[in-house]
Formats: C-alpha cells, sequence, structure tokens
C-alpha cells in the first residue's frame, strides 16, 4: 500500500511591482492553487486530474506548467521513473496578473519534493519552478515563481542567476489587488514592449527603485509612495 497523497498550496502573486519590472514580485495570502501529489500506478508522472481550467490546461507533463516544473524536479535526481500522480486545482483566472501559471508550478515542483522527501530547499527547487512557468510565457524570470514559492516580497539581482533577495516588508503595509476581469497573457504583453527605453527614463527608475527599497527597510512610507 502506498504512501498517503500530500496536498500543497501555492498562492498568487503580483510581478512587475511599480518601479520594478521583471524584478520585484510579491505574494499574495489568497487566492492560489492546490497542487495533490499521490503514488503512482505506472512508472513516471503523471497528470490525472485538472480543475478550475475550463479544459483550458493540457494533461501533458511537457506541456503543463507544474507537470514539467515536478519533471525537471525528477530529471535533477534521476526519478524520471518514479511512479507519481499528480492533481491540480486552479483557484485562480487566467490572464489575471496574479500569476496563475506561476503558482501551478511553484507548487508543483514543491509538491513533488515534498512528496519524495528529497531535502532540497525552496531556493533548490526556484529553478524548476521558473523552467516551469516559462512554458507559460516564455520568459525565464522568477518575479512570480520566486514569491509564490518563498512568500513576501522577492528583489531579482539577476534572472538569469536566479539571484534573489527576500525583502523587508514594513508592519502595517497592506495591499489590495483589484482585478478587472479582463484578460492580458504575459506572452502577449510581453510582444508590444518596445526593445529600448531612454536614458533619462533609466536613471529616473534606478532612482525610484532605490528608494522603493530604502523605503522599505525604513518603514518611510512617504519615501515609497513617492
Amino acid at each position: 500500500m502506498g504512501r498517503p497523497g500530500l496536498k500543497v498550496f501555492a498562492p498568487a502573486s503580483v510581478a512587475n511591482v511599480a518601479v520594478g519590472f521583471d524584478i520585484l514580485g510579491f505574494a499574495l495570502e489568497q487566492p492560489g492553487d492546490e497542487i495533490i501529489i499521490r503514488e503512482g500506478s505506472a512508472p513516471g508522472l503523471i497528470i490525472n486530474k485538472i480543475t478550475g481550467a475550463g479544459n483550458k490546461l493540457p494533461h501533458e507533463v511537457h506541456k503543463n506548467t507544474a507537470g514539467f516544473a515536478a519533471y525537471r524536479l525528477l530529471e535533477h535526481i534521476g526519478e524520471t521513473d518514479r511512479p507519481v500522480e499528480m492533481e491540480i486545482h486552479k483557484k485562480m483566472p487566467f490572464g489575471s496578473g496574479l500569476g496563475s501559471s506561476a503558482a501551478s508550478a511553484a507548487g508543483g515542483v514543491f509538491a513533488v519534493s515534498e512528496f519524495l522527501r528529497t531535502g532540497l530547499t525552496k531556493y533548490d527547487l526556484l529553478r524548476f519552478a521558473v523552467e516551469g512557468e516559462q512554458i507559460a510565457d516564455g520568459a525565464f524570470h522568477a518575479d512570480n515563481v520566486g514569491p509564490s514559492l518563498l512568500g513576501g516580497m522577492i528583489l531579482i539581482r539577476d534572472n538569469e542567476t536566479l539571484d534573489i533577495k527576500k525583502l523587508h516588508i514594513p508592519s502595517g503595509l497592506f495591499v489590495a489587488v483589484i482585478y478587472p476581469h479582463v484578460e492580458v497573457l504575459t506572452r502577449d504583453s510581453r510582444n508590444i514592449l518596445k526593445p529600448a527605453v531612454k536614458f533619462k527614463d533609466v536613471i529616473k527608475q534606478q532612482g525610484n527603485l532605490g528608494a522603493f527599497i530604502a523605503g522599505m527597510y525604513t518603514s518611510d512610507y512617504s519615501l515609497i509612495s513617492r
């Protein structure tokens, strides 16, 4: 008789936070996705159930963000033939800006790691989760996956090497999320971005990003606002 199944919750996240395009993101308490892992009856990872997705998500492991993230982990530990079954329960809409694909990727890899007792840290799992989300939006960036996996607010110094830092959050700082029920897919929105920005805009952005981080560590709400 196999071991009992394991269920994890992966929270939604907000990325591109104000002055931190592709380098700032934070996790929310709700909503989030649920991933359930059980011992399988056949070799390999199988996604046997997906709910809440309106038949929009593929069951094929290599085409699914949660499945592929988990598969990359199994490759890493040499257990691709390990019988594992995955259920994905989507609890948030697509294209909402809440990191839906990132939550699935983070939840999928973390659930499999915990189920197999790999002993890997969340940071060890981060690259696999980012690779999973990359299937959905085509970009290798951790500003949604990082917060969903690690919690809190994350600064990504460098996406390529996943050099990240969890930022201090001042006591009493809250966020309100307004969802207008408009679907904007990350892949589509990135395709309309201009390839270059003005030098003066870069300088202004650098100043605002530095001030925002300084304000977070000093609880200077006026500086954060400016």
